[in-house]
């Protein structure tokens, strides 16, 4: 408790040169553009709304540093902005019956400070994350800081555009103003012109080897060659945010860890169900299997069958021209003629292809990728010469490898 008494005074003055040089809203971070272009008409405007934006950010830095720890953070930003609009709303009205003028000449730029990027900045960069007087003098300064620059720019902008400073005229008489100071586009002329002005004093006093760390361009990011204060700001709330980050790292743990056993629980359900659909497919494919041996066994004993036949009508046919020879030696002899009755001949068996399985059952009607006419007459062509003969088991190859391309088709369809 000791220590952070001592340390009040020097978090007081630091926060209070902070926004007035350091981190100055308006020329070093460029925050809150739309009101400081818009009123800065005249210094008195400038002054009016640097003070009502001063108000209403001291009081809702101080508000949010002490409701920090009962503001979730996933609604922060709603809070925020709840308690800043409460505080604006009151501002307005106060300035409404107090100072109508004012009032007036700001317009709807009151009820825009709500949404103003330096407030909704400072409560979610600095106030919510510490205390309350620390908060308080950050207000205070970015206020301040945000007041003096407006102040400023109003003044020279009253000054070139009508000789006159808060209605006092300042210029000689001879002196022609300038009226685009007062428009538009004077705001962004003076502007610069503000901001180049502070940039050559930092640059004069650097050269020199002056300490010129109370004018500069804000934070440079680079936390780890710099050697001021900030460093211990930003562990103490580094430290702060830690204890956070525990608590929420844990139920994330946990969050993920039962949506892991979900996942696990639910891809063994899936293996489970696919198992018996995985079974029957390799129990049909071994079916498949075993049937297509089959059928091209058979049509090889059937092969074979016809060429044994075709063997024995050769030798048949052999044993008849044998047979007739004598008889046409027999002729010169004269004999009463006779009719003889023409004889029959041996009609060609046709030959059938029965295809049958191990226990001799025809399975003919589970061959659909083949026609056993076609079959038929090749056989009957190879009885009649060898050539044929020859010819006919080549084609029986043939149709052996178009029975397995066949077969190999209708798998990749199914």
């Amino acid at each position: 408790m000791n220590d952070n008494k001592q340390n009040l005074p020097k978090v007081m003055g630091e926060r209070l040169l902070n926004g007035l040089f350091k981190e100055n809203p308006t020329f070093v971070l460029l925050l809150g553009m739309c009101p400081t272009l818009a009123v800065t008409t005249s210094a008195m405007n400038g002054l009016g709304m640097g003070l009502t934006t001063l108000v209403v950010l001291t009081l809702s830095n101080l508000i949010i540093s002490l409701l920090r720890k009962v503001i979730p953070d996933k609604i922060r930003i709603p809070a925020f902005i709840v308690i800043i609009a409460s505080f604006v709303t009151i501002v307005e009205l106060l300035l409404k019956a107090y100072i109508p003028s004012l009032y007036e000449a700001l317009g709807i730029y009151i009820p825009l400070i709500v949404v103003n990027c330096i407030i909704l900045g400072r409560a979610e960069a600095y106030a919510y994350s510490n205390g309350v007087v620390a908060s308080l003098f950050d207000g205070l300064g970015m206020g301040m800081g945000f007041t003096l620059a407006l102040t400023l720019i109003g003044a020279f902008r009253e000054l070139l555009g009508t000789g006159k400073i808060f209605d006092l005229s300042i210029m000689p008489s001879s002196f022609v103003p300038a009226s685009i100071f007062v428009m538009a586009p004077g705001a962004f002329f003076v502007l610069a012109a503000l901001t180049a002005i502070q940039n050559f004093i930092k640059d004069v006093g650097t050269k020199k080897g002056k300490d010129m760390s109370k004018i500069q361009s804000g934070c440079g990011g680079d936390c780890m060659a710099c050697d001021k204060d900030c460093k211990k700001e930003t562990s103490e709330n580094t430290e702060n945010a830690k204890d956070e980050d525990l608590s929420y790292s844990e139920s994330e743990l946990k969050a993920s860890e039962e949506t892991k056993e979900e996942s696990a629980e639910e891809q063994k359900t899936e293996k489970e169900a696919d198992k018996p659909e995985k079974k029957k497919a390799k129990k049909e494919k071994k079916e498949k299997a075993k049937k297509k041996d089959k059928v091209f066994a058979n049509i090889e004993k059937a092969e074979q069958q016809n060429l044994d036949k075709e063997a024995l009508n050769e030798e048949s046919s052999k044993a008849e021209e044998k047979a007739e020879e004598p008889k046409e030696e027999s002729k010169e002899e004269p004999k009463e003629e006779v009719k003889e009755e023409p004889k029959e001949e041996p009609k060609e068996e046709q030959e059938v292809i029965i295809i049958t399985d191990e226990n001799g059952d025809p399975i003919s009607d589970e061959i659909e990728f083949f026609d056993i006419e076609v079959l038929k007459e090749q056989a009957m062509k190879r009885a009649q010469t060898k050539k044929k003969k020859r010819m006919s088991v080549d084609k029986a190859k043939l149709m052996l490898s178009k029975a397995e391309e066949t077969i190999k088709e209708e798998e990749d369809n199914d």
